[in-house]
């Protein structure tokens, strides 16, 4: 026996097999239920986008909140800087001059 001869009777003893099967009917309730499980499933997707939606734009928010403090703090600490500065150079040249410095008004 040739092995395509083989093969080609045990291909058609499996179609041969198929020819009394009919076909599959589902369970009289089986389209309502599956009906009602994708609208559940839609109505959970629409509430996860909704809430991925709202932890995005509320990270952003915070996101932009810790910014604008950071930015503004690098502004106080730079402007206290400037005056320490040159709060250091007026001390330094009346140390020079022999002359008690003494600010006239105070920035902070």
């Amino acid at each position: 026996m040739d092995r395509n001869e083989y093969l080609e009777r045990e291909i058609d003893a499996t179609l041969d097999s198929f020819e009394g099967v009919g076909r599959a009917t589902p369970n009289a309730y089986f389209y309502v239920r599956l009906k009602a499980r994708m609208e559940r499933q839609n109505e959970r997707g629409a509430r996860a986008y909704a809430l991925s939606v709202r932890w995005v734009v509320a990270s952003l928010v915070i996101c932009l909140a810790i910014n604008f403090l950071v930015i503004y703090e690098m502004e106080n600490a730079a402007k206290e800087s400037t005056y320490a500065a040159s709060q250091t150079q007026v001390d330094g040249f009346a140390k020079d001059y022999g002359l008690r410095a003494s600010p006239a008004y105070d920035l902070k």
